[in-house]
């Protein structure tokens, strides 16, 4: 018989915002025969304290039509096309935030952050990078997403892509290409003022629930940029 640790994944952190962690359990998923991630996260509690939230997400257990229109997605189709074989883990991952953010898989003391994060670590087996400083790998990863969330949020509530973004489009190639790299490149070099404002004047509850989480990976990433520039000092 194969040993299960083999068949369990290597924890990434997929949401830095919330300390979020993922693994494929390939363990169950040779009993079940179905796709299935295990997660941590912080979740936010009053007076800036902190909760863990785990799961173990089956993608056979989630209504993946509601929960995609919950974040702004018209279909399933839409999620392969933006994030390809990875899209059974963005479905878990997205059930699990919302399930964590009704505080169904919620338990333990109030924390600090860094508390709440030391906790996840040991319960986990996680280790973080020993300055907090990602590598260039996971930081181009985080960009990447984040360019499709807001290429996401323009095209669904009509906003002109190119509006606030520095940099000269090339025509000749696929406009929606286009845009993202000028939305990566705008955000590697932290041009993103005049897009924040108009994220501020967010009106209906999906633009501001897509408006929030943007507005939280955006200051993540300037974040670390300024901790990496005072890494390199």
């Amino acid at each position: 018989m194969e040993n299960t640790n083999n068949l369990v994944g290597e924890w990434i952190l997929t949401d830095p915002d919330s300390f979020q962690i993922c693994r494929e359990r390939k363990d169950i998923e040779e009993l079940t025969g179905d796709k299935t991630f295990e997660l941590y996260q912080l979740q936010a509690m009053p007076e800036d304290k902190f909760v863990t939230a785990h799961d173990i997400m089956s993608l056979a257990d989630i209504d993946i039509l509601s929960v995609l229109d919950c974040y702004g997605y018209e279909n399933l189709d839409q999620v392969k096309k933006e994030y390809g074989n990875g899209w059974e883990q963005i479905v878990c991952e997205c059930a699990f935030e919302l399930r964590s953010g009704n505080y169904e898989n919620v338990f333990g003391k109030y924390l600090s952050w860094d508390e709440c994060v030391e906790f996840i670590c040991r319960m986990s087996g996680y280790r973080q990078g020993s300055d907090g400083v990602k590598t260039p790998e996971a930081r181009k990863d985080i960009l990447k997403g984040l360019a499709a969330e807001i290429e996401r949020y323009c095209l669904i509530f009509d906003y002109p892509m190119l509006k606030s973004w520095q940099g000269e489009i090339d025509y000749d190639k696929d406009p929606l290409e286009e845009a993202r790299r000028i939305i990566y490149q705008n955000l590697e070099a932290g041009n993103v003022d005049a897009f924040l404002k108009h994220l501020d004047k967010s009106e209906s509850c999906m633009a501001e629930k897509l408006a929030s989480s943007i507005r939280k990976k955006v200051k993540n990433i300037l974040d670390d940029q300024e901790r990496s520039s005072d890494h390199e000092i």
